[in-house]
């Protein structure tokens, strides 16, 4: 081997020792850098980890979610957790930690619950008094539709929402084809609550003004705002009582305490603290223009002296028209906006009273209600549906959930010859939003869920 071909040697020698030297670096750097990932990788694991656990309790109970500035230590990191209350039924969690190699996790998670507000139409039972009630041909509705019967349908009724049932599908005839725009799915169980427990407690917590026990309860809504309650002994005439004005003076008891005949509130906050105006063992009459956000209960609920009234003694009667000042979203009307929003929740019958001022013949002006109403044990309807003077049209935008569908007229011929016609849309900010103290669905469920991992910056430096 001559002098040069040793020297091409020795230089690939040297080339390849010190490509080797930093190679063995380049891999140790590598491997480095895979364990220290690792580490953060469990550290993330272990910042989702206390997210989760955040999570899933207030899955079940959001009271016992703290919103709190203390630190809180879990597996060698520290976690603070922030909580927003969206609305009566969503809430935000911003749940912020870091671990003990130094890794920032911040979480952030909505969770919310589904009230029964959801639904333009829920029903446990799709019959009267053994017979069938039918969705037929020229029948929309607009709005998610849950029963726990099956749902009876003659002709192509239209479905805009999804549709949900216990049983299934009941068709007169073979030929009967709905048309399920919104989507079908059976099997679905939804049962109504056995107690109204979430309106009870805002009602009895919404200051001296937001509960009335045994007495016949009459709520008329302003366009300025303001709200007028008259209280009247039971038995008392509804036209009587609506005549009270601010010359009738008096007082009637309120669960063994005197509340007067008449009283005028400036607005829902000055008359409930909650957003809950409640009345228990006896009648609640309403009617007017809402301005605001309220849910009226009626309910059998206790006495003063912790007894509890006798069932069936509380209902909810229509007297007039109740409508939103600013008229709600529809899918008629879908660009409406409105910040008004009234829920009527009763453990009994919601019905069009016999005396509703606006449904007189011979010029009947109909009924128009913008209001999610839930009956637990009765239904929606009107009173003496088969034998009132024809009445016009109940035009609703809202939703009914019911225990059983309480019929609103009759018809002969497919000609109204008592009672009302329905015209019924649904409010579609009950998809998201739900009046207070509505009764929910579910317990608290995900709505979305994001996670932000920050690593240290030390991992990126050689």
């Amino acid at each position: 081997m001559g002098r040069t071909s040793l020297m091409l040697v020795i230089a690939f020698n040297i080339t390849f020792l010190a490509m080797g030297s930093r190679l063995s670096k380049i891999s140790t750097s590598a491997y480095d850098k895979y364990i220290s990932y690792a580490d953060i990788e469990q550290a993330a694991f272990a910042a989702e980890s206390f997210a989760n656990i955040i999570i899933s309790k207030a899955r079940m109970d959001t009271s016992g979610v703290v919103d709190s500035t203390n630190v809180i230590s879990f597996k060698g990191g520290t976690y603070t957790i922030a909580k927003t209350a969206l609305n009566s039924n969503l809430i935000g969690l911003t749940i912020k930690g870091t671990s003990a190699s130094g890794v920032k996790c911040t979480t952030w998670v909505t969770v919310g619950r589904a009230c029964f507000s959801t639904y333009a139409m829920y029903s446990q039972s799709e019959q009267i008094n053994g017979t069938p009630i039918y969705w037929i041909t020229g029948d929309t509705c607009r709005g998610p539709l849950h029963t726990q019967d099956f749902l009876n349908v003659s002709g192509n009724p239209v479905f805009l929402g999804m549709v949900t049932t216990k049983k299934g599908v009941n068709k007169m005839n073979s030929s009967d084809n709905p048309q399920f725009n919104g989507g079908y799915k059976l099997g679905v169980d939804v049962s109504l609550p056995s107690q109204l427990v979430d309106v009870a407690t805002l009602g009895r917590n919404g200051g001296a003004s937001s509960n009335y026990k045994g007495v016949d309860t009459y709520v008329q809504f302003l366009p300025s705002g303001q709200i007028v309650v008259r209280a009247a002994t039971i038995g008392t005439s509804a036209a009587t009582a609506w005549a009270y004005s601010s010359s009738t003076t008096g007082t009637v008891s309120n669960g063994g305490a005197a509340v007067p005949k008449y009283q005028v509130f400036n607005s829902v906050a000055a008359l409930t603290s909650t957003q809950v105006f409640l009345v228990e063992g006896a009648t609640l009459h309403v009617k007017g223009v809402l301005d605001g956000r309220i849910t009226l209960g009626a309910i059998d609920g206790q006495k003063a002296n912790g007894t509890y009234y006798a069932a069936g003694s509380s209902k909810v009667l229509l007297d007039s028209s109740i409508v939103c000042k600013d008229e709600p979203p529809s899918y008629q009307h879908p660009d409406n906006v409105s910040n008004d929003m009234l829920g009527i929740v009763a453990d009994n019958d919601i019905h069009i009273s016999v005396d509703a001022e606006n449904n007189k013949s011979p010029q009947p002006q109909g009924m128009t209600i913008h209001a999610s109403m839930l009956s637990r044990t009765g239904g929606f309807g009107a009173d003496n549906y088969d034998t009132r003077d024809i009445g016009g049209k109940v035009k609703l935008i809202g939703g009914i959930q019911q225990n059983s569908r309480d019929p609103v007229g009759t018809f002969s011929g497919g000609v109204i010859n008592h009672g009302f016609q329905k015209d019924y849309d649904y409010d579609r900010r009950l998809v998201t939003e739900s009046p207070a103290g509505y009764p929910p669905v579910t317990n608290y469920l995900v709505q979305n869920y994001f996670d932000q991992t920050t690593i240290p910056d030390k991992f990126w430096e050689n």
